[in-house]
């Protein structure tokens, strides 16, 4: 398996995800099943199951340049807002917030029950965010996000617990960021694995302007 600084095969197809009149139209890519395996090496996870799951990565466009000229009180408050409107979101499509980031989420769909409709519902979620946040906007800060998608195994842990330990160990939290990475502002990236599961009221339009480093 490959190690997380490996890149993966190049045989890519990307996908993008925004609105077409009622469809959604989905961006994917192909990214080798390899790049969802749990790492190889790593520690039992504790009361952990092997389990298939999807991997939200939500990342803000332009974070550091706002971040560089705010006021650090305005700055916290549009980040609480954010974090509140975004978890909103997830919670609202059956998914779970697992990281906080400086400038993003990480959310994970699945870990009660894995299964198909785990894809769905985080797609599903990345489009109501794209349409719905709006933190700062009293401000006068523009809120642009761009997300990444992937679904594949992890160790899941039955509960977050209060040891520090992630709530699932694999690396498709990793290939969600760097979809994510990739993704033009205003859209979602999913890779293709993500795509095969998706049901009715998707359709996908191919996008290969780019690489997984």
């Amino acid at each position: 398996m490959p190690s997380p600084g490996t890149r993966p095969p190049s045989d890519f197809a990307y996908y993008a995800l925004g609105s077409c009149e009622n469809t959604h139209i989905v961006r994917w890519m192909t990214t080798g099943e390899a790049m969802s395996d749990p790492v190889e090496g790593q520690a039992a996870v504790p009361r952990g199951e092997r389990r298939q799951i999807t991997a939200l990565f939500m990342d803000i466009v332009g974070f550091s340049t706002v971040a560089s000229t705010a006021d650090p009180e305005d700055l916290q408050q549009w980040l609480a807002e954010f974090y509140a409107q975004a978890r909103a979101v997830v919670d609202a499509h059956g998914g779970e917030v697992t990281e906080y980031l400086g400038d993003g989420i990480v959310a994970l769909f699945g870990l009660a029950n894995g299964g198909e409709l785990a894809a769905s519902r985080a797609v599903n979620a990345a489009m109501t965010a794209l349409e719905k946040i709006d933190a700062g906007h009293r401000d006068d800060i523009t809120t642009e996000l761009r997300i990444g998608i992937a679904t594949g195994e992890a160790a899941v842990r039955a509960d977050g617990g209060d040891d520090n330990l992630p709530r699932a160990t694999g690396m498709v939290t990793t290939l969600a960021q760097r979809i994510q990475e990739e993704a033009p502002p205003g859209t979602v990236l999913i890779s293709e694995s993500t795509k095969a599961l998706l049901r009715r009221g998707f359709a996908t339009r191919k996008f290969t302007q780019a690489t997984l480093k």
